[in-house]
């Protein structure tokens, strides 16, 4: 009863359980027996039940694997594009917008101001 006979199959259990011992004189006590093999057969059956289990569990994990495989292309892909197409903006740039929109920011302020003194900022050269 090898791991290659039955390859984990469900019927492992069954078989146990039906194995039929010829019977001799000054034998084992078929009680004693008996009670071992269902010592045997509950240990044989959860450990097919954490098998099967388990292998459940990792055909999941592969499915998942090979749906990130697909994602990390993707964004690969993407993030290749999107590298090609900001590959003339430096970080220096970047620093700069953040310098001109608090220099707008700082002369909307202004431009509020001289309107409520009564000037129009469009007007003033």
């Amino acid at each position: 009863m090898g791991k290659d006979k039955y390859s984990f199959k469900k019927e492992l259990s069954n078989d146990i359980l039906n194995k039929k011992f010829l019977a001799e004189k000054d034998g084992y006590s078929p009680i004693e027996v008996d009670e071992f093999l269902d010592v045997i057969i509950t240990a044989v059956s959860q450990n097919e039940t954490t098998y099967f289990t388990l292998l459940n569990e990792n055909e999941s994990y592969l499915k998942s694997i090979e749906s990130l495989k697909k994602e990390l292309e993707e964004v690969k892909f993407n993030f290749g594009l999107f590298k090609q197409k900001f590959k003339y903006i430096k970080e220096n740039d970047i620093i700069n917008n953040a310098a001109s929109v608090d220099l707008i920011r700082r002369v909307n302020q202004l431009e509020e101001f001289l309107s409520s003194k009564g000037f129009d900022p469009k007007k003033i050269s």
